[in-house]
């Protein structure tokens, strides 16, 4: 028996044209609105020295953020999972949301390997930037 294709899988729908946030489901929105608005404040306060970083991670994070639009890449678990690494993100638990993120490295790169790093990188940059906060 063949496995179930996800969503979009034979591209018989149209998908949402890249940076439309509009379809994200209510269960994967919290990831998007929690992520999105760190990186926000990341970018307005990094130093020079971190601009190459927020660029690569805003760029890995928003492939995360179409797949998460799109519905086509992460399975409920992972979204689950990522959903536990942002509030703790929010929480400022960074080294509680390294450990998702660590977990998620080591058995889900089937789901992430194109946005991962991102994450590992964010969760620096937040540590740096916001601790004053």
């Amino acid at each position: 028996m063949l496995p179930k294709p996800h969503k979009n899988h034979l591209n018989l729908t149209p998908q949402p044209a890249p940076g439309d946030r509009s379809h994200i489901p209510d269960a994967s929105r919290p990831i998007y609105e929690i992520l999105d608005a760190d990186l926000q404040r990341v970018k307005a306060k990094a130093p020079a020295q971190y601009k190459q970083h927020v660029a690569d991670t805003e760029k890995r994070l928003n492939i995360l953020f179409d797949h998460l639009n799109n519905e086509d890449l992460l399975k409920p678990d992972t979204i689950q999972q990522m959903n536990e690494l942002a509030a703790q993100i929010q929480a400022k638990q960074y080294d509680a949301a390294v450990a998702i993120f660590s977990d998620l490295m080591t058995n889900k790169t089937d789901e992430g390997s194109n946005w991962m790093v991102s994450e590992m990188r964010f969760c620096t940059c937040l540590r740096i930037v916001l601790m004053s906060d």
